[in-house]
């Protein structure tokens, strides 16, 4: 269950990451 949450987390980040990269910019 740890690693399925800490790939989960790291997903979201991602995610997030590729989301704001715009607003980076």
């Amino acid at each position: 269950s740890g690693i399925v949450t800490a790939n989960m987390h790291w997903y979201i980040d991602w995610l997030y990451r590729d989301f704001t990269q715009d607003d980076n910019t």
